[in-house]
């Protein structure tokens, strides 16, 4: 399954980097970048995800911590957000934290965690 994951992730980045190119050439802009580049590249990092291989590609930085602190570039200010609401802005210290998370969930859908 990964490496059909993998290559469905190599087809959509590459078809859709020459065929973006072509029509910003073709239209001399890339101001409107087309909704099926967009969902090619959506595709390609979904499947990226899902065969585990985002280390390595271009724009993706992969980082494992148990917590990171996070800074603005000075004078700068960036807003945090947490499940789309306004927590605050940065700097700020994120955390994982063990067991933290309740999910009320139909007994039906628990079948595929054992």
């Amino acid at each position: 399954m990964s490496n059909a994951l993998e290559a469905m992730m190599l087809i959509c980045f590459g078809l859709s980097w020459p065929i973006s190119v072509y029509k910003n050439i073709k239209s001399h802009s890339a101001k409107n970048m087309s909704f099926r580049f967009n969902l090619l590249i959506i595709i390609g990092y979904l499947a990226g995800i899902l065969a585990n291989k985002l280390e390595g590609m271009e724009g993706v930085t992969l980082l494992h911590a148990k917590s990171a602190g996070l800074r603005p570039h000075e004078g700068s200010s960036v807003n945090v957000e947490v499940d789309g609401e306004l927590a605050g802005s940065l700097p700020a210290t994120v955390e994982i934290v063990p067991d933290a998370l309740t999910l009320l969930m139909p007994p039906e859908f628990l079948s595929w965690t054992t």
